[in-house]
């Protein structure tokens, strides 16, 4: 909207109410011209006045708001990310202004597929409530140990790869991931050894080109996404079991 009065008529009522705005206006005024300033100095962009007398054509000024704005993010993300314990799995190397994250993508159309992308999510973004983080961030006092194996914490690494209780629904995905690994020229040939958990969590941080990428989505995600809604479905299946057969024990003990 800015652009297009910077670029009106200089006697039209829009343009001379920019100029008076930002002329006699403070930084405590809530006029809309206020808020633009104050968004050009967020954007490291040109004071509005300089760019009200100043016109840009529709494309420069395109431009110049586009760049400014993927900047402004790209650095701040960047700089921000190494503070978020949860994003420890996905590296900010593969930030990318304009391009979707590849974990939240789909190769197929199938709506299984697609349903399957926000757990996906949560595990690799560490926003994925198990009983540890109930155990930090409750106010009550809550046991971390696993529920449905009582064997150890119930971290995301025991969830993913060590609850015996999960073996079943496990062993059979991850050997064909592993498996699918060992066939792609990306995997097979570098010197970085394999983190199982990092594989799964977030496989295309072993990508090394866009070829390699376009492997590692086309044959590795698919099997970690598979993997991780079929135990996040048999997680949740025992747990509400479990949920209903204390509830019955505590109504039988009451009519007792």
């Amino acid at each position: 909207m800015f652009g297009n009065i910077t670029r009106a008529n200089k006697k039209s009522s829009e343009w001379r109410l920019a100029e008076r705005q930002l002329q006699i206006k403070s930084k405590d005024s809530n006029s809309w011209f206020i808020d633009m300033k104050k968004i050009c100095i967020k954007y490291d962009l040109e004071n509005p006045l300089s760019l009200l007398y100043n016109e840009l054509s529709k494309g420069k000024w395109k431009k110049m708001t586009i760049t400014a704005v993927h900047k402004y993010w790209t650095t701040r993300i960047n700089e921000e990310i190494m503070y978020y314990s949860s994003m420890k799995y996905i590296p900010k190397s593969s930030f990318k202004v304009g391009k979707i994250q590849p974990l939240a993508l789909s190769n197929s159309a199938n709506q299984r597929d697609i349903n399957r992308i926000p757990i996906r999510i949560k595990i690799a973004t560490g926003t994925y409530i198990l009983q540890t983080n109930r155990a930090v961030y409750n106010q009550n006092i809550v046991d971390p140990t696993c529920k449905l194996c009582d064997q150890a914490e119930e971290t995301l690494s025991h969830f993913l790869l060590c609850c015996k209780a999960l073996d079943q629904i496990r062993t059979p995905i991850l050997k064909n991931i592993i498996c699918k690994c060992s066939e792609l020229p990306a995997l097979q040939y570098t010197n970085i050894q394999l983190d199982i958990l990092q594989l799964i969590i977030n496989p295309f941080h072993y990508a090394c080109s866009d070829e390699s990428e376009i492997d590692i989505s086309c044959k590795i995600e698919p099997l970690c996404r598979q993997l991780i809604h079929n135990l996040h479905n048999k997680r949740y299946e025992m747990l509400a079991k479990m949920d209903l057969i204390s509830s019955r024990r505590k109504m039988n003990f009451k009519v007792n």
